[in-house]
């Protein structure tokens, strides 16, 4: 007859049993990883459909309060004619080459000027300049 193991020995895993439960911890992981990924992913989806939906609302608010007529969407070549578009600025951290003094890095980065009613012509109507990001955008 064997004498049972006493004190520590008695409660010790052996590295067999540690690395098979370390490895279904791995398996769990992954599958709730890309049940996350996948979660988020739809969550983007669903906040770029509404900010494409609050565009739209707000070109429909514009048409409808000024005849029937569409937002200007000027190049910067007539700016002295229309000095207002359909929205100000662009989406770039670069000067753009070829209107060297019309768009400078401040201009755009500054989201104010999305919602600048002397400037943009439908930021009376959005309010909210995350609408012209979508989320999945770097």
């Amino acid at each position: 007859m064997k004498a049972r193991p006493t004190g520590r020995q008695a409660a010790a895993f052996t590295l067999i049993e540690l690395l098979i439960v370390i490895a279904i911890i791995a398996v769990l992981a992954a599958l709730l990883l890309s049940a996350l990924s996948q979660a988020k992913s739809r969550a983007q989806t669903t906040v770029c459909l509404n900010n494409h939906k609050q565009l739209q609302l707000a070109w429909l608010m514009y048409c409808d309060e000024s005849e029937d007529q569409v937002p200007y969407n000027s190049r910067e070549i007539n700016w002295n004619q229309y000095p207002m578009n359909w929205v100000w600025g662009v989406m770039s951290y670069e000067n753009v080459p070829e209107s060297p003094g019309i768009w400078s890095h401040a201009d755009s980065t500054n989201t104010a000027l999305l919602l600048d009613p002397r400037r943009s012509q439908l930021g009376p109507f959005i309010k909210s300049y995350p609408v012209f990001k979508c989320p999945a955008d770097k």
